[in-house]
């Protein structure tokens, strides 16, 4: 998604957060501030200058998310397991691992682990791919805390999985090849950061060259969901002011 598309679904669910006030229902202030806090995450990581600021307001509306389903946000573990909980803690596990305080990575990493333990109970199919969203983020957060002998061990579970694939199962996988990507690019950086990983650069590589040559089930990666979200936030805010 564009940077521009971002900072748009920002500037709208604030305004329908701020509009709609306490007449809005538990589930839409769930979604509203979710959806803000993805959407500042990746503008987060897409302008270095104002990272800070951007990943401040995107832990804090995941926080606020997690309080509408109902959740413990200090509680690494899920007190109710569902989706919208675990791609939540996800989400928010991100953010806090790029703002990189080191109390939080371990916070991060202990809540992670627990996400892949659930798995399996939230989800009917796909369990390879979360597994592998999942392994990419501890990487970076044992990266952090120079924890090398830890990534490592990601790098061979994540390369494990992927090899042991075939390209249709990650075809057809929503989001799989993109996120395949996505994964092992974040591991080859860490690889060129670290001499001591350096020997894992050209498996790393290799993978990553099989994964470019697939085909994605969705191009345009969810460029149009938050533009769907956006419409009916604007219809929102247009029934509030008519009230």
């Amino acid at each position: 998604m564009r940077k521009g598309t971002y900072q748009k679904a920002v500037d709208y669910f604030k305004l329908y957060l701020k509009q709609s006030g306490p007449s809005r229902r538990l589930n839409e202030s769930f979604q509203a501030y979710r959806n803000l806090g993805i959407s500042e995450y990746n503008l987060a990581i897409k302008n270095y200058r104002i990272i800070n600021e951007y990943l401040n307001d995107s832990i804090y509306h995941f926080r606020h998310a997690l309080l509408c389903l109902e959740e413990k946000p200090d509680n690494p573990s899920m007190l109710k397991i569902n989706g919208d909980n675990f791609i939540t803690r996800f989400n928010r596990s991100r953010s806090l691992i790029e703002r990189g305080n080191v109390k939080e990575l371990y916070f991060s990493i202990e809540e992670l682990k627990n996400l892949i333990e659930s798995i399996s109970e939230v989800f009917r199919s796909g369990h390879w791919h979360w597994k592998t969203n999942i392994l990419a983020q501890l990487g970076n957060a044992y990266s952090k805390l120079h924890m090398i002998s830890n990534v490592r061990k990601i790098i061979d579970e994540l390369i494990s999985i992927y090899s042991n694939l075939s390209g249709d199962i990650i075809e057809k996988q929503r989001f799989g090849v993109q996120n395949a990507n996505e994964n092992l690019q974040s591991v080859l950086s860490l690889v060129k950061d670290n001499p001591e990983l350096k020997d894992l650069h050209t498996k790393v590589l290799k993978q990553k060259n099989i994964i470019n040559k697939l085909e994605p089930l969705i191009k345009k990666t969810d460029f149009i969901d938050f533009s769907r979200k956006i419409s009916k936030i604007q219809k929102l805010i247009k029934n509030l002011k008519n009230q």
